[in-house]
């Protein structure tokens, strides 16, 4: 039913000069909508009537429908609609600018991602026209030569190529950029020397004399300026001239029409006349008989029509009270979502930080080399889980691409050997041999984001080990180009296992996506490892490469440029005091109790600990401290609730988060609660113990 509401949306909008045409097509898409209760049907229902009023210029009522269509919107998976409503909201609210934009470049942003080439070319010549408006000559260069790319590629709009061409030398031009301004003008003067050759398209010919004068005066070439401006004034006595001749031509022709036409309507009318006089006679008396008739089945049908259409309204009305309420459920729906990500990263974070505290603890407490070894890969191991998990639960930031890279001083030499030895623990476990190679001249140390590179590898090996069978796995590390600031690195991960069709690799790395059917139900998996690697990778500004046959070796490689480190970069030692203070540690988890207080004696510090916020507020009241460490998901009062309490209270110590629960899908609740400082577990116990020692050194500075 979708696919035929559609197809009359369209067809209304052909007809949106023809207004009743145009309201009967609406209407009939409307009553198939209220069957479907499909939101997208609405939607374009919508966009139809905000357009209509818009181009009919009674923006008043366009407005309802706009406020519905953003409405709607969330709503849409169907994402080349989604572009088309951000292209559409751009015509119809092109006030404020800063929203406005915002609209075109989702609209391109979707296009590029889902569309077809020729969609992108009107969003990217609107886009160069208003940052032409905006005098950012730099962004308006780059969407023109977009525009014009795709028309070279697809062959669509080629019309529109030769005013680019203008549009860039004007651009450059005011940038300054001359050599590419040079470049456009002898592109310009091909074309003007062939619709000189045509006669025809005065308009390019004036906008090409105007550019090109222009061009000669920011480059001092006052002899070819005057030439030009002397043309410009031509061109605009030939407009004036051409549009005399055609003005007297259309005046001319208007005229003879008029007559044409008045003297057919007389015409008309007096056959007409004739025939009535005929026809009168014998329809009298018939008219005359039917006529109460007549006047009762019309009342009759009037009422009926009456109600139908009364009844119709109530019924829109109803509909349109149900899609409210839909859109009303929907949203208490996410936020149970949002609730469920939270209860459940709580209880998956939390023995994560366990693992973690008992194994630095542990390599605290004992001092053999091997066994620090398999203590420092048990760390490492847990804290790639955790970052995992917080990968996959977060998936928001990976849609909208709002992660960044984090990066930090890395040995990426051990780094990779660490990861290798990650990768042997899944590995063990299948029949696979694995080796690994790193270029020893891979200089030390690089700027890496840790995190994001080993879940691109860990995901390819993962990845290999799962279509392997009695195979080899294979991970290469090489330097690539070295420069006095950067290195560039490649990477390659190879595998002897059933390998890929050619036609598959184009989407084996979108979402929850499998080369077939048949190979998910044999090998598993979640669909999701390829799909962070390559956003991962764009992050990098780097892209992935297959190469693989069907039954033969798969190799994927990727190359990162990765900046060093300088001497201004080189970690400085810092000589501390040890800290001492009396911390109340509040949390409801009994490991995380026993473990976090082990972690704060075993430094100098003093600490209770209590499972509740009610018991933490008894305390409180009785007993002062210098540092509160609170849980934020605890049944009864929670984090947040208890630290409201305090305050109420006149309860000032200091208050740092510890929490397992995503802090921006809560970033409302945390700025409320105006916490000293947030760690998120499992903790690193180095950031643990500096925003401790921060926080404490703040406080006494204030007291």
């Amino acid at each position: 039913m979708s696919a035929k509401i559609k197809s009359i949306v369209h067809q209304a909008n052909d007809q949106i000069n023809e207004p009743k045409t145009f309201l009967k097509k609406i209407k009939e898409a409307e009553t198939m909508a209220l069957k479907s209760k499909n939101a997208i049907d609405f939607l374009r229902i919508y966009k139809a009537k905000a357009l209509f009023y818009h181009y009919n210029k009674n923006f008043k009522a366009s407005k309802p429908y706009i406020i519905k269509i953003k409405r709607l919107l969330p709503y849409c998976n169907d994402l080349i609609e989604q572009a088309h409503t951000y292209e559409l909201l751009f015509v119809l609210e092109p006030f404020p600018r800063d929203e406005s934009m915002k609209n075109l470049l989702m609209a391109l942003k979707l296009y590029e991602e889902h569309g077809t080439l020729k969609d992108q070319i009107d969003v990217n010549y609107n886009l160069a026209v208003q940052y032409k408006r905006d005098k950012n000559w730099s962004a308006a260069i780059k969407h023109a030569l977009l525009a014009a790319k795709v028309i070279s590629l697809t062959h669509k709009k080629p019309g529109t190529k030769k005013f680019l061409d203008l549009f860039l030398l004007e651009s450059y031009t005011e940038l300054g950029d001359f050599e590419n301004a040079r470049e456009m003008l002898n592109k310009a003067k091909a074309t003007f020397r062939k619709l000189s050759a045509e006669n025809r398209n005065v308009l390019y010919r004036y906008l090409f004399f105007k550019n090109a004068s222009n061009f000669y005066a920011k480059t001092k070439q006052l002899n070819e300026m005057a030439k030009m401006n002397a043309a410009v004034f031509a061109s605009i006595d030939s407009v004036r001239k051409l549009d005399l001749s055609k003005l007297n031509d259309v005046l001319r022709i208007e005229n003879e029409l008029e007559m044409k036409k008045a003297e057919l309507k007389r015409v008309t009318l007096e056959a007409e006349l004739n025939e009535s006089k005929i026809r009168a006679g014998q329809i009298l008396i018939a008219f005359i008989c039917f006529l109460l008739i007549l006047s009762i089945a019309i009342s009759i049908y009037l009422k009926r029509n009456s109600k139908k259409i009364t009844a119709f309204n109530e019924a829109l009305e109803k509909k349109n009270a149900d899609l409210e309420s839909m859109a009303a459920k929907l949203e208490e729906a996410l936020k149970a979502k949002t609730q469920f990500l939270n209860v459940m990263t709580h209880e998956l974070f939390t023995p994560i930080n366990g693992i973690a505290l008992i194994s630095h603890n542990l390599r605290a407490e004992m001092g053999k080399s091997g066994f620090n070894q398999n203590l420092k890969l048990l760390e490492f191991s847990s804290n790639y889980l955790y970052r995992l998990l917080k990968n996959i639960v977060d998936a928001k930031s990976i849609e909208k691409k709002d992660s960044k890279l984090n990066v930090e001083k890395t040995n990426l030499k051990s780094f990779i050997r660490l990861v290798s030895k990650t990768a042997q623990i899944f590995l063990k476990t299948s029949t696979n041999k694995f080796e690994h190679q790193v270029d020893e001249n891979i200089p030390v140390p690089l700027l890496v984001d840790s995190v994001k590179l080993s879940q691109i590898l860990i995901n390819l090996l993962n990845n290999a080990n799962k279509f392997t069978s009695k195979g080899q796995i294979f991970l290469s590390v090489d330097l690539k180009t070295d420069t006095e600031t950067r290195a560039e690195v490649l990477f390659k991960v190879i595998d002897t296992g059933i390998g890929i069709k050619a036609k598959s690799i184009s989407y084996i790395f979108d979402k929850f996506s499998h080369e077939s059917e048949s190979i998910r139900r044999k090998y598993g998996g979640s669909g999701i490892g390829l799909y962070i690697v390559k956003h991962f990778l764009r992050l990098h500004n780097s892209k992935i490469a297959v190469h693989s046959r069907k039954g033969q070796k798969t190799t994927f490689s990727f190359s990162i440029w990765f900046d060093k480190v300088g001497a201004s970069d080189a970690p400085r030692v810092e000589l501390r005091e040890k800290a001492t203070g009396n911390i109340l540690l509040v949390d409801d988890n009994q490991m995380n109790l026993v473990l976090t207080k082990r972690l704060l004696e075993s430094n100098g510090f003093s600490c209770d600990t209590t499972e509740s916020g009610l018991d933490a507020l008894e305390i409180l009241r009785k007993k002062n401290y210098d540092l509160i460490l609170m849980d934020i998901m605890m049944p009864g009062l929670n984090g947040f609730e208890t630290t409201k309490k305090m305050r109420e209270e006149n309860i000032k110590e200091p208050v740092i988060a510890l929490t397992a629960i995503d802090i921006d899908q809560n970033k409302a609740d945390f700025e409320q609660a105006k916490f000293a400082a947030v760690l998120t577990k499992p903790l690193i116990p180095d950031r643990f113990f500096k925003t401790i020692r921060a926080t404490l050194t703040g406080q006494r500075n204030r007291s």
